[in-house]
């Protein structure tokens, strides 16, 4: 099978033997992908048996920055640790079901607490309704420690509430 090098952290690949190859991405538009190189030789690949923690919920909280929303949690500093991967998600009006809407991958673990901000496409794709996120961590040597399960749900961030009170200030002038 093929797999990008962030499939292999990613997708947690049991013991096996593997090969990769590389290309170098180009820019799309004044560079081309490159060719792919030769196959390596093959290797061997033992999952680790240390398992990272995923963040506590219990420290889970919405930011509002000048910027935007941003999720915050307590980092475990767990020694291993070496990133997070957040997932966002946002409640469908119709369904009522948590639908995931993309992510951050490989924020570097240097603060007691990390961040990540909820990027404005996703507000304007979804518009005012409630958004969740869950965390993991990834190690920062795969050979040492497997990926952490996910963390639960963060609370919502009520993004109705706050398009509600805009629309009254507005009204207000």
């Amino acid at each position: 099978d093929y797999f990008t090098l962030i499939d292999f952290i990613y997708e947690e690949l049991p013991s096996g033997t593997y090969k990769f190859r590389v290309r170098a991405d180009g820019d799309g538009t004044k560079y081309r992908d490159s060719e792919w190189s030769a196959m390596s030789p093959e290797f061997q690949y033992t999952e680790p048996k240390s398992q990272l923690t995923a963040p506590d919920e219990d420290s889970f909280e919405w930011r509002k920055g000048e910027n935007g929303y941003f999720a915050a949690w307590a980092a475990s500093g767990e020694t291993g640790a070496g990133y997070h991967e957040v997932h966002w998600y946002y409640r469908d009006a119709v369904t009522g079901r948590l639908k995931r809407t993309g992510g951050a991958f490989d924020i570097p673990i240097e603060d007691a607490y990390e961040e990540a901000r909820l990027h404005d496409g996703i507000l304007e794709e979804h518009g005012a309704v409630p958004y969740y996120f869950k965390v993991r961590v990834i190690p920062s040597d795969m050979t040492q420690y497997r990926i952490s399960e996910w963390s639960g749900f963060s609370e919502a961030l009520d993004t109705q509430t706050v398009t509600d009170r805009v629309n009254q200030e507005l009204d207000d002038l």
